[in-house]
């Protein structure tokens, strides 16, 4: 490879170098400084930014024998993934100071895990792909079990690990099959060879297909692949279940678009009948399992499923109308999931996480601000106006309707309506009941919260109802990232 075309692997380079440096000094910072590791941890995030915006007119090219692609749309999930990562880490800051969590190993393993985000953004070719997503989970599952010292924690990171190990075994095998008919890993390669029979496509090929898309239903958290998703999200401390309730959708997606773009394109009505399946499933099992939650982060876990349901509608539908609709909604899921994870770690205190429900009682009186940007939020995700939720189930549903699925569009709205009603159920405790006897720690009206984290609450609230009113740069975004 020419020394020049290095330049445009400049980003992963250092993501990886920066994480290196950042596990070495923290050895030699002393924990006075805890400050430093927070520090240089946005730092990298902004130079990796800096490096991807100077790639901003480069071209569609492939390195590493096929491998590795740059073009717009890899740089626009790796854009979106550096700013989320920035705004988690800040929201996270208040929180991890309390219990002395600040330490380098946290950031250390979240950029070790958007490093394997960005290869899997990149990747054209199924090596590649397995290799960044093995590099996306690993660094999870200590972090899950290492920053929160309880049994439920332990807990959570073995059950994620254990399934995603399978999930993991699944794929690959998946991606044996397809190499074994067609002597190819590439997703073009596969692709064009896949097209080249006449009739539908040898019981083999199926095999395969089906059990990658299962492989890429897991990382999205799809029913029948969902069970981990509520146990993840309880057994996980609040801000890493923001980091994984946000990065890995959005590179969970852009492996999808990868995949379904690039290998799968020409097999639409063999991938059809069980995308459809995976959505139906998801709306129903999702919505019906957060009514019967007391647990917020459970909640918002079966919620998250629920949304997948429209986010592989997206994905049905399909080039050239499909793939828009579906990084509008990754986006604006992601913006205002991140909202919702926010105010409960801006809730909560040393030792004690806001996670009950109960502990929302009454929150109206006490922080009147985070329960208005809980109630937008809550607005949002049930798909209110004039919120950005709004705008993101509109789209995706009239590209469902435009492509002849009308049927499961209704299916789509009639579920969101079910949804509605947990939603209003949080909206209803914040404002109506009163608080328990022994209710949260967090009891004193007015009390003192992060000044920057309250800060970024405002302007996250104020985005989610702006962008709902002017979309605009959101279709900017992803109008350029698939140009």
């Amino acid at each position: 490879m020419e020394l020049l075309h290095i330049s445009y692997l400049a980003p992963e380079i250092m993501l990886m170098l920066g994480s290196c440096i950042l596990l070495i000094a923290d050895l030699y910072v002393p924990k006075e400084n805890s400050l430093f590791c927070y520090g240089i941890s946005l730092l990298i995030l902004a130079m990796s930014f800096y490096l991807l915006s100077n790639l901003w007119t480069a071209e569609h090219l492939v390195f590493f024998e096929g491998m590795f692609v740059v073009d717009r749309f890899s740089l626009m999930v790796k854009m979106v993934l550096l700013v989320f990562a920035a705004l988690i880490f800040v929201y996270s800051k208040p929180y991890l100071m309390t219990r002395d969590q600040i330490r380098g190993e946290y950031f250390v393993l979240c950029l070790f895990s958007l490093l394997g985000m960005f290869v899997v953004a990149s990747a054209s070719h199924f090596l590649s792909l397995y290799l960044g997503i093995e590099l996306l989970v690993l660094p999870l599952y200590a972090l899950i079990a290492r920053f929160k010292e309880q049994p439920d924690a332990i807990e959570a990171a073995m059950k994620y690990f254990v399934m995603g190990a399978i999930a993991s075994g699944m794929m690959l095998y998946g991606i044996s099959v397809l190499f074994g008919l067609t002597g190819h890993f590439n997703f073009n390669e596969i692709s064009v060879l896949l097209m080249q029979g006449e009739g539908s496509p040898p019981v083999a090929a199926i095999l395969g297909i089906i059990l990658v898309m299962a492989g890429i239903a897991f990382k999205l958290g799809a029913v029948p692949f969902h069970l981990w998703i509520p146990d993840i999200y309880q057994g996980s401390s609040v801000c890493i279940t923001l980091f994984i309730a946000v990065l890995p959708k959005i590179a969970g997606v852009a492996m999808a678009i990868r995949v379904f773009q690039g290998a799968f394109v020409s097999l639409t009505e063999v991938v059809q009948h069980a995308l459809v399946a995976f959505i139906v499933a998801s709306l129903v099992l999702g919505n019906l399992g957060a009514i019967l939650q007391k647990n917020i982060k459970r909640l918002l876990g079966y919620s998250a499923i629920a949304h997948v349901g429209f986010l592989l509608m997206g994905l049905l539908v399909g080039q050239p109308i499909g793939y828009g609709p579906l990084l509008i909604y990754m986006l604006i899921y992601a913006f205002v999931i991140l909202a919702a994870f926010g105010v409960l770690i801006l809730l909560s205190r040393q030792s004690v996480d806001c996670e009950q429900l109960q502990d929302l009682q009454g929150l109206s009186e006490r922080h009147p601000w985070l329960a208005f940007l809980l109630l937008v939020v809550m607005f949002s995700l049930a798909g209110v106006p004039p919120t950005v939720g709004f705008y993101a189930k509109f789209v995706v549903l009239q590209a469902l309707v435009d492509a002849g699925f009308l049927w499961l569009a209704v299916v789509g709205l009639l579920w969101s309506v079910v949804g509605a009603f947990y939603y209003l159920k949080v909206v209803k405790i914040m404002y109506f009941d009163a608080p328990a006897k022994e209710h949260f720690p967090l009891t004193n009206k007015g009390e003192t919260l992060n000044a920057g984290s309250l800060g970024l609450s405002i302007v996250h609230g104020l985005g989610i109802l702006g962008l709902g009113l002017f979309p605009a740069p959101i279709l900017w975004l992803v109008n350029w990232g698939l140009g």
